[in-house]
């Protein structure tokens, strides 16, 4: 066990050391951060945008100006931080023709707006139609942005029902009860009684938990692929590993390397998982429907976490053993990544079966693949939060876990082909090739 430990405490300092390690430690919370704070930091950022309206008829106007500078906002609501409509603000049109304002559209000459001088971004012509119904014309230098027009749009849409419900008799008050009509939906769930049988949007944050464990699963083990490859094919070469067998039974190399990168793995882990709990605490505030607070309930739930846990630590050890196998079998990467092709496509196949376990986790298809020891870590933590039958939820994990020592056994063995017995990769490639060996 002592050299369990000093092989495992090698191999975590070896990588902790190096710049890689802390550019990654660093990196992916900033990432996260990055990825929240970058649409409020550019949209507030984002300078602001002058648009005209243009009408005959002042009803036309109004609505459409309301619509654009978010003055059909709900009574009392702000803008959000970094909200498209808040960039917006509507000016009285310094002409009435589209020939007329082409210098203040293409940037010649400014208006004044509370923002200070701006370029005209756009120019909309709002005017009846014979029928009874509107036509919308854009005047813009600004092709991509699509957010005003849109905006009137829907406004116009609104108004035009509104005035075609009014001139088939109804009352303001008719029209505003109509345009409110929307069907009251609930979920229910039958294992449940009473007031708790209903499902809120936070009874489905074990599953949000799950999907994201098992992402992190695949992301996990693409990580620990490249970490023993190269540490194997590097000790080979510098003929480091003969000295380790030497001084420790290959069992114990073989798990004190394992143990090792798994406590780097739990090192980065770690740190990404107080980042992301601490953003979460933050965030609880924006959260009015308790998603976060059910994704704490889920993570303090023992048996969801544990059976999670243990589907995870399978896959890990599984994978992690055929990744030093395949290293110990040859002499460079060039020769890894040639080995490694056949695992990624067995790889990519759990990632394709969970994209149809998120919306259909209880399907035929993944109840049975859940069941083949590759891909059970994937699909069993997807699985868990469902409570299936307790045969299909024990049942992939134990023969998973029994796999686990035939594949330690199998990476064994090829370590010793690998190092003692100085198999070339070359030599491993002909193996493959049915048999072809001896010619």
């Amino acid at each position: 066990m002592n050299r369990i430990y000093l092989i495992a405490r090698r191999e975590y300092l070896s990588y902790v050391a190096a710049p890689g390690f802390w550019i990654s430690l660093i990196a992916i919370p900033l990432l996260l951060v990055a990825a929240v704070m970058a649409p409020l930091v550019i949209g507030q950022a984002e300078p602001a945008r002058a648009v005209a309206v243009i009408s005959d008829d002042p009803a036309l106007e109004r609505v459409v100006s309301d619509a654009i500078d978010g003055g059909n906002l709900q009574a009392g609501q702000q803008p959000l931080p970094g909200d498209a409509m808040a960039r917006y603000v509507v000016v009285p049109a310094p002409a009435t023709t589209a020939e007329a304002l082409t210098p203040w559209l293409v940037g010649e000459r400014t208006v004044s707006t509370p923002q200070g001088e701006l370029s005209l971004s756009a120019a909309l012509f709002v005017t009846r139609t014979p029928d009874g119904g509107t036509d919308l014309q854009v005047w813009s230098t600004s092709l991509a942005d699509r957010e005003p027009v849109e905006r009137a749009e829907r406004a116009l849409g609104d108004l035009m029902r509104a005035e075609a419900l009014g001139r088939a008799g109804l009352s303001t008050a008719e029209i505003d009860r109509v345009d409110d009509l929307w069907p009251s939906v609930a979920s229910f769930d039958p294992r449940r009684t009473g007031a708790e049988a209903e499902v809120q949007v936070a009874d489905r944050a074990p599953f949000f938990v799950s999907v994201a464990l098992s992402y992190l699963l695949f992301m996990l083990i693409f990580s620990v692929a490249n970490m023993l490859l190269s540490s194997v094919i590097e000790e080979k070469q510098a003929r480091i590993l003969d000295t380790l067998m030497t001084s420790a039974r290959l069992t114990e190399v073989l798990a004190g390397k394992l143990l090792g990168v798994a406590m780097v793995s739990l090192t980065l882990l770690t740190v990404w998982g107080v980042t992301a709990v601490t953003a979460a605490r933050l965030g609880a505030g924006a959260d009015p429907d308790g998603v976060v607070a059910g994704v704490f309930e889920a993570l303090s739930d023992p048996v969801l976490i544990g059976m999670m846990a243990a589907y995870f630590l399978v896959g890990y050890l599984m994978y992690g053993a055929i990744f030093i196998g395949i290293g110990a079998l040859c002499e460079n990467l060039q020769e890894a990544q040639t080995l490694m092709g056949p695992v990624i496509v067995i790889l990519m196949i759990p990632m394709l079966l969970i994209l149809v376990a998120i919306n259909t986790p209880d399907s035929e298809v993944v109840r049975t693949m859940a069941w083949v020891p590759l891909f059970a870590p994937f699909l069993g933590i997807l699985r868990v939060p469902t409570e299936p039958p307790l045969l299909e939820l024990l049942g992939p994990l134990v023969l998973a876990a029994a796999t686990v020592p035939l594949a330690l056994w199998v990476s064994a063995h090829l370590m010793r082909a690998g190092t003692v017995d100085q198999a070339a990769g070359a030599a491993m490639r002909r193996l493959l090739s049915f048999g072809r060996m001896g010619r």
